[in-house]
């Protein structure tokens, strides 16, 4: 059975289940997840807390667009789709709160009506992230209340995975830039090239992985 088509039969047991509920019923969940990332906090951060690049490491975002004109700050909306297996849910998200290098908190709309915060730290080694995943989820993401919650958080740890892979790429990418032309190996990541989720930024051929 193929990823999609279990998602498939857990959605419809759920819809099965709170069928004499009248189809509202919503599932609340939490979960956390507490990470370190050998990158500096502005560099982590400044991913964390713009939306059109989280599909660099977050596969499960589809599409993010700022609502209207304007500075982006406390207030700003964004127009979101997320595919989650085969369940495609648009929402808008919404900058609830931000201070610069530290902490990041965002609202989703239903069917996450969610809260996602993420609180960031120097370290010696780097960055510790501490997120925050909450909501009330309706609709046919209440497959979420069958899966474990240390599984949710492997998932999601995941994105944090795939961050680093990026992070890393940035870094490399950047240290080449700042070597003189004649200490140049050659082209720019032509000897590994990255497959995976997300925008790549080596090349439109690259790809962040986990």
């Amino acid at each position: 059975m193929t990823l999609g088509a279990a998602y498939g039969q857990i959605a419809a047991a759920v819809d099965m289940a709170t069928a004499g509920m009248g189809g509202t019923a919503i599932v609340r969940r939490r979960v956390d997840v507490d990470v370190i990332l050998d990158h500096p906090v502005e560099r982590v951060f400044a991913y964390l807390a713009d939306p059109g690049r989280w599909h660099e490491f977050a596969p499960a975002v589809a599409f993010r667009r700022q609502i209207g004109g304007g500075p982006r700050g406390i207030g700003s909306r964004w127009t979101a789709i997320d595919q989650i297996g085969p369940i495609r849910v648009q929402f808008v998200d919404e900058l609830v709160e931000h201070v610069l290098d530290r902490r990041v908190v965002w609202s989703s709309s239903s069917p996450w009506n969610a809260i996602t915060a993420y609180d960031c730290e120097p370290v010696d080694a780097g960055t510790r992230v501490r997120a925050r995943y909450e909501g009330d989820v309706a609709g046919r993401l209440r497959l979420l209340a069958w899966v474990p919650t240390p599984i949710l958080a492997w998932f999601l740890a995941g994105d944090f995975r795939r961050l680093r892979t990026v992070l890393d790429r940035e870094a490399t990418r950047s240290a080449y830039r700042l070597r003189p032309s004649n200490d140049r190996p050659g082209r720019l990541g032509s000897h590994r090239p990255l497959t995976g989720a997300g925008e790549s930024v080596w090349s439109d051929h690259a790809k962040a992985t986990d």
